[in-house]
């Protein structure tokens, strides 16, 4: 299985740089029109709600802002305080908000994990050379690590009742493993996070109002109607997820309640934060921009693909193309994100190093259940509303094919998406 997916990276890596080299003039203005839009949609859009959702979080403040809402709906939906106030951030703040400030939570968690194993490790060393020595130790363990913990009493029983040194070297061996493998492989905030990112994931009102409402239907309240939508599909999600067996309540994340401390400092903190979160965003954006261009020079010219790739499509769908259906689509697309959300959410989530990485698997396998659900919900109140579309939403575009030959562009999609399916059930 690693062999065909090397031999597919290499088969798309060719393809692509190949196509680039063809069509380099479109590539080029292809890509100056992703950085313009990054420059004068993206970041106007996202940079200072990105910044106030980090402050709120990093001074604390939502303690005292979300706490009704916490309140209300801690009954059923499970999280701790500052979960629930992400969860309520990622739902304004748009797409890759609730996955940025997931990251923090989880890097926090992470340097908390770094110091418990280094102080484990001391420990650990400290008792093992006391009973190589013969002498007994009174170094007890100051963290209530489980692990550790049964090492320790099985040095000691062995100490007491004279076992060979062999059986301690086994019982330090099977501890001494476990709380590498606890450290390592199943640090509890990073797994939390990766718990928390199926319903921390929704457009923001004013994205969907403009790109959605508009550009599309030509009336923003549509596009308002497509974020409830949205937002309730996330709702049912984290009801859903919250109330699994497996997942327990409050518990991850914070390892303490966090001090509302409002700071001069946290503010430029948080500002820096969110220039930095902006730069893999606005990257992404520039390579499906290209990834779109490249499959236009091959003959694709879908809408409803594009819309799949980049959700700013969205925009070109057709209403006459959907027979009808064009409400339940746009509100089942905007759920998705597009898959160039979903590698935003996937850098956004991903140290520089690669040190640190949240999960996606749950992630990814949730949207297709959260698109169904914001298809139903959307067909439910277009039947009920009686909604009619615009005639230049039903003359926009083309659907699904115009022209040339396909079967280049078509390749490098399906293997594309082959890799990522591929990537993210057996991270």
């Amino acid at each position: 299985m690693r062999g065909i997916k090397i031999a597919l990276f290499i088969i798309v890596t060719i393809l692509f740089g190949t196509l680039c080299v063809l069509d380099s003039a479109n590539v080029v203005t292809a890509a100056a029109a992703a950085v313009n839009t990054s420059a004068t949609i993206i970041i106007p859009s996202l940079f200072a709600f990105m910044a106030l959702s980090t402050f709120l979080i990093n001074s604390g403040l939502y303690q005292i802002i979300f706490k009704p809402l916490y309140w209300l709906l801690k009954s059923f939906i499970k999280l701790s305080e500052e979960e629930m106030s992400i969860f309520l951030l990622s739902m304004i703040g748009g797409y890759p908000v609730g996955a940025k400030l997931l990251f923090d939570l989880a890097k926090r968690g992470d340097n908390i994990t770094d110091s418990h194993k280094s102080l484990t490790n001391s420990t650990y060393n400290k008792s093992y050379n006391a009973v190589e020595s013969d002498v007994e130790t009174q170094n007890a363990p100051v963290l209530a690590n489980t692990a550790y913990n049964n090492y320790y009493y099985a040095v000691e029983s062995g100490v007491e009742t004279e076992k060979t040194p062999w059986n301690i070297n086994v019982a330090h061996n099977e501890s001494y493993n476990a709380v590498e493998r606890d450290v390592e492989t199943e640090n509890p905030s990073v797994k939390r996070a990766g718990e928390l990112l199926p319903f921390c994931y929704c457009g923001g009102p004013m994205f969907l109002a403009t790109i959605v409402g508009a550009a599309l239907f030509a009336d923003p309240a549509v596009g308002l109607l497509v974020y409830g939508i949205n937002a309730l599909s996330c709702v049912i999600i984290a009801v859903v997820c919250t109330n699994l067996p497996g997942f327990c309540s409050g518990k991850g994340g914070s390892v303490m309640k966090k001090t509302v401390s409002p700071t001069l400092l946290c503010v430029v903190t948080s500002v820096t934060s969110a220039a930095r979160a902006l730069l893999p965003v606005c990257a992404q954006i520039v390579f499906f921009g290209v990834i779109i261009e490249l499959l236009r020079f091959c003959g694709v010219e879908s809408s409803l693909l594009f819309a799949m790739l980049e959700i700013s499509h969205i925009s070109e769908l057709s209403a006459a193309s959907l027979s009808g259906y064009l409400l339940p689509a746009v509100a089942a697309f905007s759920s998705f994100g597009g898959l160039c959300i979903i590698f935003q959410v996937i850098a956004l989530t991903t140290s520089a190093d690669g040190a640190l990485r949240i999960p996606i698997r749950r992630f990814v396998l949730t949207r297709i259940p959260a698109a169904a659900i914001s298809a139903i919900a959307a067909l439910f109140a277009q039947t009920r509303l009686q909604l009619n579309y615009p005639a230049s939403a039903a003359q926009r575009v083309t659907f699904p094919f115009a022209g040339g030959s396909a079967d280049v562009g078509i390749m490098l999609l399906i293997m594309s998406a082959m890799l990522i399916i591929y990537s993210a059930v057996n991270e």
